[in-house]
């Protein structure tokens, strides 16, 4: 903690470039006293936690008292804020414990395990995840896993040119293009399966001459795997100069190096899954098959389809917000449930876990007219028909409906939606978001009809959370370059992509429309709507529908 807040500190009166300075608010910077609390990621800690053990001795890390009321209520602290002159209860969550929680709470699941996992260190026994278990409305911590599989992830995407933040999804849609040709099984395992080279020196002074421009994420397993990947490469006569460079990156070099980490990632995370499976059922923990999987690491599509595939789990849950945009939610899931020991909840439906957003007022047309004189807009009453016809139509479409989504994925509220029979509309739309023009999309599908377009993954996946198989040819702007998708699927209940769905169905037998995040490079996810006309002016988006109001350019 205190190393935390002295390097915080340090960094806003120095005006040193730190990675939390860009989480702060600019008003922050101007109090004269800094007051930062840190990391207390330092809550109850059994001795058996703290063996240095592979992921085949997981189990030995179970302990008889397993259900003990005091570890049961050990992954928080009482804390008291001072606010107004009120002194106002509460409690701070082990970070991953609010991860475990959100998912748990959310699933419908009575008995489950939880895994999370996300891009820390697994320093501290747990800062980088948990095994857990759920029982009715109860979460216990079972125990540590010792991965560092996110921060190797996000550790690459940094050496390919992507950076932390975003670098991960890009990698993750990278992959695909290459073979995973530089795989070793070595790599696959926690902190304590991996041997370090006798001579990692001198490879550490090899993969500096590379000036790679990369100093955050960097720790021995990365260091090594990369040294690993580039000694192949040059034996194979790669092109090692175009690694880590954006503008090459489809080459070899890139494609085969992301290929061969996403694979490590996908082993990696299903024999720690196997194992959790194995683990429980050893001491007897009754998960009745079920997994919940959250933290940042899970946001990866095709690792979890792995899971579902080929794990000893038949039911899997993954929600939404997995990353750390859910914390806030969990933690209240866990003090209302497990502290405070509310039942649990069985039946949330997709849309209440998924449009959280800000209610807003009624749209009144006269208001959003003001200060647009070169936009049209129509009132239309069936405004789900319309926005079908024109997608028909070929027309790409912005919708910014309702309560906007929780996660990081597009859901149907605040969406571009295009047609996905032409392929050039994969170029299209990646213009108009400025994005890179490799980057794949997903698609929406009506629940009813999935099997008859997509397979090797669960039929209902509302959030966005797996890959499928295409097995159909003319839905080529949705279909990876390894014939995948991230797919969507929606039942009856969710509005307006239900009822858009069904007249592009009718009008074309497709039930299946090209679904993206509204929104720029770097940015979040369209919230207003002001925001989203904003967006609308300055793109070349077709049309704009705000709630059912159709807005279009005036030429």
């Amino acid at each position: 903690k205190k190393r935390l807040d002295y390097k915080i500190k340090n960094s806003i009166q120095k005006k040193i470039k730190n990675h939390f300075l860009k989480r702060l608010k600019k008003d922050f910077f101007n109090l004269k006293k800094v007051k930062i609390l840190g990391s207390i990621e330092k809550f109850i800690m059994p001795k058996e936690w703290k063996k240095k053990s592979k992921i085949e001795h997981l189990c030995s890390l179970i302990f008889k008292n397993k259900f003990d009321k005091n570890l049961c209520q050990g992954m928080h602290l009482p804390i008291e804020i001072n606010f107004e002159k009120k002194k106002i209860p509460g409690f701070i969550v082990s970070h991953h414990m609010s991860h475990a929680a959100y998912a748990y709470y959310m699933s419908s699941f009575s008995k489950a395990a939880i895994f999370s996992h996300d891009g820390s260190f697994s320093k501290d026994i747990y800062r980088g995840g948990m095994c857990y278990y759920g029982s009715k409305n109860k979460i216990y911590p079972i125990m540590p896993h010792y991965l560092e599989m996110g921060r190797f992830y996000e550790g690459l995407s940094c050496y390919l040119g992507f950076g932390n933040e975003e670098g991960p999804g890009k990698l993750m849609g990278l992959a695909p293009y290459g073979k995973p040709k530089f795989f070793d099984a070595k790599y696959v395992g926690n902190k304590y399966s991996f041997k370090e080279q006798k001579n990692y020196d001198f490879y550490k002074k090899k993969l500096l001459k590379l000036k790679q421009k990369i100093k955050y994420n960097r720790f021995k397993t990365l260091e090594s795997w990369i040294i690993h990947c580039l000694t192949l490469a040059k034996k194979e006569g790669y092109n090692l100069k175009n690694f880590g460079k954006l503008n090459k990156i489809l080459d070899p070099i890139n494609v085969d190096i992301a290929a061969s980490t996403q694979k490590i990632f996908e082993l990696t995370t299903l024999k720690l899954v196997n194992k959790i499976f194995q683990s429980y059922k050893e001491a007897k923990i009754d998960c009745s098959s079920n997994l919940c999987l959250t933290g940042g690491t899970n946001l990866n599509c095709p690792s979890n389809s792995n899971i579902f595939l080929k794990s000893k789990f038949r039911n899997i849950f993954v929600p939404p917000a997995i990353h750390d945009g859910g914390l806030s939610i969990g933690s209240a899931l866990y003090a209302y449930h497990n502290v405070i020991e509310k039942k649990k909840r069985y039946n949330h439906s997709a849309d209440e876990i998924v449009f959280l957003g800000n209610r807003n007022k009624k749209i009144l047309l006269k208001d959003l007219k003001k200060g647009h004189k070169n936009l049209k807009f129509r009132k239309i009453n069936n405004i789900n028909k319309k926005i079908g016809s024109l997608i028909f139509k070929n027309k790409i479409v912005a919708i910014c409906n309702g309560r906007s989504e929780i996660g990081p994925r597009a859901l149907g509220h605040r969406s571009i939606l295009a047609n996905p029979m032409y392929k050039y509309n994969w170029k299209k739309v990646n213009k108009i978001k400025s994005r890179e023009l490799w980057r794949p999309f997903a698609p929406v599908v009506l629940e009813s009809d999935f099997k008859n377009w997509f397979e090797e993954c669960p039929e209902i996946s509302p959030f966005m959370l797996f890959t499928a198989k295409v097995k159909q040819k003319n839905i080529p702007a949705i279909t990876h370059v390894d014939n995948s998708a991230r797919v969507q699927t929606v039942s009856k209940k969710t509005q307006p992509l239900y009822s858009i769905l069904k007249e592009f169905k009718n009008k074309t037998k497709i039930p299946i429309l090209l679904n993206t995040s509204f929104n720029g490079p770097g940015e979040p996810i369209i919230e207003t709507h002001q925001q989203a006309i904003k967006f609308f002016l300055k793109s070349k988006l077709d049309y704009l529908v705000v709630e059912n109001i159709l807005i279009e350019k005036i030429v």
